[in-house]
């Protein structure tokens, strides 16, 4: 239902704007902007909470890596030293150890790459090459040549000692190593531990989110049943409005046939008076003049009633399928005698045929002829009136026809009414004429318009659909 509102008094304060049911739907459109921009929002948080935990990760595991090789290059740089007693080749143990030992200093280079502090392991690796170092000393000069058993045993005695410091250094560096390898796993559980809260975060809001949806469809669900109830309620509207129509078109109908015939008869007598009076009496040429103007008046008189029953009167033809051009030919050709009489020019442009349409093909006829006989009325002589029939290249099975003029044009605030019956801007006018045109196009199923195309003159289409 409609409601109409008063123009605030002068003076006076605007009263508040009314909560109308269709507002909720733009709070709901709002609560899904925002729902839809926070779960962006926390999509971003949680990918980039994860890209920073994956990266730490990464971080830690090549720690965790460089340390596991760290231990292995110590137990390797170890081995020369405790293998030497059993195979007693000196220079060959000395080249591994060398070997051994290089590698694990390269391997040491990452430390600044990792940022760690391995001084406390540096010390104990360079006591255990010290060591080892000195047990190759000590059995070196055995293996090159002969000596006692007594001086091999003090030899021996002595490397078994600093194998010992050896293999102590090498238990303090692994230990080391061990310590830093246990503080990068609490690193990683930490972590860990971080980012799971940090996802139960996000699974409570994903919660929240999701029973955010819910009321968002919901509410979409209540619009969308609103919205069919209203459009229920304006179908049926709308029927009782043709209804009503109808019942006032009938009613204006019979009052219409019941005024015309009550006209039409005193109508008749007077005119058949009147051509009495003129064949018969004795006239003079004044008294002639005023029986010709009242012979005149009621011919036009009749055939503004016969309009008016044209009007009133229920099609009852049936519908019949037509070419529109030959139609729009047939019009042109009955108002060719009025054109040829003003002066006018007629120019015409039509699609290649058929454009059939189905229909009543006379009271089309008379339509056409309607609207050019309103715009001969309006053109000045010498002036022109355009009639184009064309294809619709937007819709298919549809055809529009076109009447232009460059006559004045019709005003702003009377397009919008020219096709209502009684409105009328001709002093002598009845305001039937456009509104049977408007009905008779109904009747075919198109519609019909005034065209505001900036162009001077007045443009009129009608818009039909064809077979």
């Amino acid at each position: 239902m409609t409601q109409t509102t008063k123009p605030a008094s002068p003076g006076k304060p605007q009263a508040a704007v009314r909560w109308r049911w269709y507002h909720y739907y733009f709070l709901l459109a709002l609560f899904d902007v925002v729902v839809i921009v926070a779960g962006f929002l926390l999509l971003q948080q949680t990918l980039s909470s994860y890209h920073r935990a994956l990266k730490r990760l990464t971080s830690i595991h090549g720690r965790q890596q460089w340390i596991i090789s760290l231990r292995l290059k110590v137990i390797d740089l170890n081995a020369p030293g405790n293998d030497v007693f059993e195979t007693r080749r000196v220079d060959e143990s000395r080249t591994r150890f060398a070997q051994m030992e290089d590698r694990l200093r390269r391997l040491l280079v990452r430390e600044q790459e990792f940022e760690e502090d391995l001084s406390e392991f540096r010390a104990h690796v360079e006591k255990m090459v010290a060591e080892e170092g000195r047990i190759f000393d000590l059995l070196a000069p055995v293996e090159q040549e002969p000596t006692s058993p007594e001086r091999l045993r003090e030899a021996l005695e002595a490397a078994s000692v600093a194998m010992a410091g050896m293999d102590r250094a090498q238990a303090n560096a692994l230990n080391s190593l061990t310590e830093l390898d246990q503080l990068l796993l609490m690193q990683t559980a930490s972590l860990l531990k971080e980012y799971g809260s940090r996802l139960q975060r996000s699974a409570a809001a994903a919660r929240y989110f999701g029973g955010a949806m819910v009321v968002i469809l919901a509410g979409v669900f209540w619009y969308g049943r609103k919205l069919q109830r209203l459009h229920d309620e304006m179908l049926l509207h709308e029927q009782q409005v043709v209804a009503e129509r109808r019942e006032r078109l009938a009613a204006v109908g019979e009052v219409c046939s019941a005024v015309a015939h009550g006209i039409r008869n005193p109508l008749a007598a007077v005119s058949s008076s009147a051509q009495l009076v003129l064949g018969h009496a004795a006239l003079d040429d004044a008294a002639r003049r005023r029986v010709g103007d009242i012979l005149a008046e009621c011919r036009r008189l009749d055939q503004r009633i016969t309009r008016l029953l044209n009007f009133a009167a229920v099609p009852l033809r049936a519908p019949e399928v037509y070419d529109l051009a030959t139609v729009i030919e047939q019009a042109i050709h009955e108002v060719r005698p009025g054109l040829e009489e003003r002066n006018l020019r007629l120019t015409r442009e039509f699609d290649p045929p058929p454009l059939a349409v189905r229909g009543d093909r006379e009271r089309m006829t008379q339509s056409i002829i309607e609207l050019i006989a309103n715009a001969m009325d309006h053109v000045p002589a010498g002036g022109s009136i355009h009639i184009a029939c064309h294809r619709d290249l937007t819709r298919e099975r549809t055809v529009i026809l076109d009447i232009a003029d460059d006559g004045p044009g019709i005003p702003e605030h009377a397009r919008a009414h020219v096709f209502e019956l009684f409105f009328t801007s001709k002093p002598q006018g009845t305001g039937i004429g456009l509104a049977s045109v408007k009905r008779a196009v109904e009747f075919h199923g198109g519609t019909v318009c005034v065209v505001a195309d900036g162009r001077p003159g007045a443009h009129v289409r009608i818009t039909l659909p064809t077979v």
